[in-house]
């Protein structure tokens, strides 16, 4: 399957989660409302990502990677 660079499905302590990077508010702001919606509407609970800091790190660990 292939997923948006701004949204992606991940597993976080077992819960099935999706992930929507903040950036695409700024790019498209009805693309980013839709899942908060559906969300808001569900009652499913929302909360912010990672700080800063553990983002950069994630991405130099993707940088290393060859798998």
């Amino acid at each position: 399957m292939r997923y948006s660079p701004f949204v992606h499905p991940v597993s976080a302590n077992g819960v099935r989660c999706l992930v929507v990077d903040a950036w695409l508010e700024e790019l498209e702001p009805m693309a980013y409302r839709f899942p908060v919606s559906v969300a808001q509407d569900n009652e499913l609970q929302v909360r912010d990502g990672r700080i800063a800091e553990r983002t950069r790190l994630a991405e130099l660990q993707r940088v290393g990677d060859t798998a």
